[in-house]
């Protein structure tokens, strides 16, 4: 298990500059989070593997500007969806140029639900998604989110009767339990073998998005349950700008992380 870093954290930095920001704070694990449609051309994510290899980082995932296509994936007009399943394909493609095992997914919105929702039809696209992205060595892995369907556990596990991938998995984001309300536990046993990746965060009764080390999450608790369920991958760090106050904290996130995993050991 590495302890890795998202991009996300230095927004709204471009997001080629990263490299250099990682190198800095020898970090050599990283999720990259695409910021707009065109940071998903391949000319732009060629030069950008280069300067991540150059800097000497691993991309573990590849997160996508969702507001721009996610939730019309799920469109119940067909142009619509057929568009956004274009950007789809693009990103998907950037993982693949980045080197990225997965992609971390949203999904459609809670909005989407109604008492009468087809479950048929969304694992129905669900499955093609996670096939598309198979067809690149690609992952699809699904993550809970407290504004998606992907909230409530119950939710997840009633659509995992109707997806039929082999290539579905799921990304564990801790703060994203806390806005829903849910014990991330809940998502983990739903998850199981399936996790694919993990975003860390602190949290604490004044703020729900916080550095590693600077809230009340029991770390080495977190460290247990994950290999409790066999989880043997990598946890990227992902907060947003308003937790970091210089990059240096970054740093001493990732330390502390790491003597909580070598404590439970």
């Amino acid at each position: 298990m590495e302890i890795g870093v998202s991009t996300a954290c230095f927004y709204p930095q471009p997001t080629e500059q990263t490299p250099a920001y990682f190198k800095n704070l020898g970090i050599t694990c990283a999720e990259v989070f695409l910021n707009s449609i065109s940071e998903y051309e391949e000319d732009y994510c060629k030069a950008l593997r280069e300067k991540m290899d150059q800097a000497g980082v691993r991309v573990v995932s590849v997160h996508g500007f969702v507001a721009m296509h996610e939730p019309y994936l799920f469109s119940e007009y067909a142009r619509r969806a057929k568009d956004a399943f274009v950007i789809y394909k693009k990103i998907i493609r950037a993982a693949q140029i980045l080197g990225a095992g997965f992609h971390t997914f949203h999904g459609a919105i809670r909005e989407f639900y109604s008492d009468n929702f087809d479950y048929k039809g969304f694992g129905e696209r669900m499955t093609e998604l996670a096939d598309t992205a198979g067809e690149y060595g690609v992952a699809l892995a699904w993550e809970n989110v407290s504004w998606c369907l992907s909230r409530n556990p119950e939710f997840i596990k009633a659509a995992l009767a109707h997806i039929a991938s082999e290539n579905l998995g799921f990304t564990l984001d801790l703060k994203q339990a806390i806005r829903a309300n849910f014990n991330y536990l809940e998502y983990m046993h739903i998850f199981s073998k399936k996790l694919l990746n993990v975003h860390i965060s602190d949290a604490s009764k004044e703020s729900d998005c916080l550095l590693p080390g600077r809230g009340e999450v029991d770390f080495l608790a977190v460290f247990q349950a994950l290999r409790g369920i066999g989880y043997m991958g990598d946890c990227i760090i992902e907060v947003y700008q308003n937790a970091v106050d210089k990059l240096e904290d970054i740093r001493e996130a990732k330390k502390f992380l790491e003597n909580c995993e070598k404590q439970r050991k």
